[in-house]
């Protein structure tokens, strides 16, 4: 088909790249009913058309009236992406149901990024806000403060990030009740959730309850996790999979020829053995021997597999209950049909594989566990985001507002402090973050240091900044040459304790990104505000500005690029300049 799916994910996943999440796999999949009410999935009539709505019984709700390609509705909820001004923006539209039609209610928010609405709510952003959690009547329930990233509600708690780059948990109301204390997090899941904490050797995994008890200890155990599921965990020893209970047990013995698996959902989870798939139950008992390309995956007892390019599917029996006749899958049998595509079309077919109705779709938005991310060739590539360690990711939206002063305190800090311990060189690279390793920071003469802000183990590098150079000049150069009994130089010996030598010069370089891009004139004004109060003389030329100490002599220079600010402080500690003479 001309109109391919590659060029519907091309579309689709950029909205994905600005953190939408596409799917309603998770909210269909605990059901076997029609799944006609409040679930719409987005659909093509035909080849580059406008885009409408469709039940699960491909009953049109909404006749093809989207240009861009909306999210799929739950709850009777979608977003849609517009242009205002030139400028893309979101905003989410309700699909009510008033007797046997449909209409729509358009909100006109004007978003720059939202979540889907998961347990009644979702998480927004505009222009320059902070993170919002409306409900689903669109009624704002709380901001979060300090807050970088959110996702999703999953059981009650919704994952966040501050803005030091620690994961923790908020309630319904907004409020952490499990401390940003991890480096990373997944969601609560069967009311459990892997976290993830560091330190100098790496992360290593606990599984905690909702109430953020740790019930299970994984470190030096494990490499690679699944999310909780049906009382189970999916881990990696290195060599194989296996799963523990929520106590930390062994239930289901590590398997050095299963090199990957799935998640337990519906009391199954599929292996991977030398490269073929097959089904192990509860007791790690194979129900289906690997053969398959595929994960299997059952919804009410149907899973799809792949046989020579083609979609059909087997029951738990590994009974191939519909024969691989079709050419793409859409969704499972999490509702009472599953969507196909057969040729050119997407169908409606039942557990028998014959097609319910005549309603066909040109092109139809996918669960997104079916979305291959690669756009392989090779269809099996549409089942990996069921692989157990790929469903720890979660879709997350960031917060909007730029807050120029936390920058500048994380990257230049107290100038006042600089000033104060330029005579003491120690103190003065302790003071600027050259805690470990100075030999590497010191250049070869040994007339400077230089350091990259956030390099070392466990920092974070605040999210709107690509790097900040930190560089730190002396009056004379702390390193110098030793030489051996023949008078030859053998080696270079730093000294920083010299009571005669300090510093002569600090400078910043900052690259900003991402909220700071195109606001550096932002943070030279959080500076210059910063040296202001000081009380040093101030002269601007063009953006660009000079303090003066009262001898005459500059103390600091401002001044940005595109992309870049730039800061040096001069220090009056050279003992051969008469500063009473500038």
């Amino acid at each position: 088909m001309n109109f391919s799916l590659n060029k519907l994910n091309k579309t689709f996943f950029f909205l994905a790249s600005l953190l939408l999440t596409l799917s309603c796999s998770e909210e269909i999949s605990k059901s076997s009913k029609d799944c006609s009410e409040g679930i719409y999935l987005p659909f093509q009539e035909k080849e580059g058309g406008r885009w409408g709505f469709v039940n699960f019984s491909g009953e049109e709700v909404l006749p093809p009236e989207f240009k861009e390609v909306p999210t799929v509705a739950i709850e009777g909820i979608s977003m849609l992406t517009e242009y205002h001004d030139g400028n893309k923006y979101y905003d989410f539209i309700k699909i009510n149901k008033s007797g046997e039609k449909f209409k729509v209610d358009e909100l006109g928010m004007k978003l720059i990024d939202g979540l889907q609405f998961s347990e009644g709510k979702t998480a927004i952003v505009t222009e320059n806000s902070k993170i919002k959690y409306i409900n689903n009547e669109f009624k704002e329930l709380f901001t979060l403060n300090d807050i970088e990233f959110a996702c999703s509600f999953s059981n009650g708690l919704a994952s966040v990030q501050n803005v030091d780059g620690q994961w923790g948990f908020i309630n319904e109301k907004g409020e952490i009740t499990i401390k940003c204390q991890y480096a990373r997090v997944s969601k609560f899941n069967d009311k459990h959730a892997i976290v993830f904490e560091s330190d100098m050797y790496g992360d290593y995994a606990k599984l905690i309850d909702t109430e953020g008890k740790v019930v299970a200890d994984l470190k030096d155990k494990f490499v690679g996790f699944g999310l909780p599921s049906e009382g189970k965990v999916a881990v990696y020893d290195g060599v194989g999979w296996g799963f523990y209970n929520y106590k930390g047990e062994k239930v289901i013995s590590i398997n050095s020829s299963w090199s990957s698996v799935t998640n337990f959902k519906n009391g199954y989870a599929s292996f991977k053995k030398e490269g073929d798939w097959g089904v192990i139950d509860n007791k790690g008992e194979v129900v289906v021997r690997s053969r398959y390309d595929n994960p299997l995956v059952f919804d009410n007892g149907m899973a799809p597999f792949i046989e020579d390019q083609m979609v059909g599917f087997i029951d738990v029996e590994g009974t191939k209950v519909i024969r691989p006749t079709f050419n793409e899958i859409a969704y499972g049998f999490g509702c009472k049909n599953a969507i196909v595509r057969d040729g050119k079309y997407f169908i409606f077919i039942d557990k028998e594989g014959k097609q319910v109705n005549k309603n066909e779709c040109r092109e139809l938005v996918q669960d997104k566990n079916y979305q291959d991310y690669r756009r392989s060739r090779y269809m099996y590539t549409k089942f990996n985001n069921f692989i157990a360690e790929n469903q720890l990711i979660q879709n997350t939206i960031q917060s909007q507002f730029f807050d120029v002063e936390n920058l500048v305190n994380n990257t230049v800090g107290n100038i006042s402090d600089i000033l104060s311990k330029s005579k003491n060189i120690s103190a003065s690279l302790n003071n600027l973050g050259f805690n470990e390793d100075l030999e590497s920071s010191v250049n070869g003469s040994g007339t400077y240091f230089h350091r990259k802000q956030f390099k070392e183990q466990g920092s974070y590098m605040p999210s709107n900044l690509s790097y900040c150079d930190v560089y730190v000049y002396f009056v004379n150069k702390v390193k110098s040459p030793v030489r051996n009994e023949y008078g030859y130089v053998s080696r270079y010996e730093t000294n920083l304790n010299d009571p005669s030598n300090a510093v002569k010069e600090v400078k910043f370089k900052l690259k900003l990104k991402d909220k700071a891009y195109g606001k550096e004139s932002n943070v030279v004004a959080s500076i210059v505000s910063d040296i202001s109060s000081l009380g040093y003389e101030k002269e601007e030329n063009d953006g660009s500005y000079i303090f003066w100490y009262d001898t005459g002599h500059p103390f600091a220079e401002v001044n940005f690029s595109s992309n870049y600010v730039y800061l040096t402080l001069h220090f009056l500690n050279d003992p051969d300049v008469d500063y009473n003479n500038p």
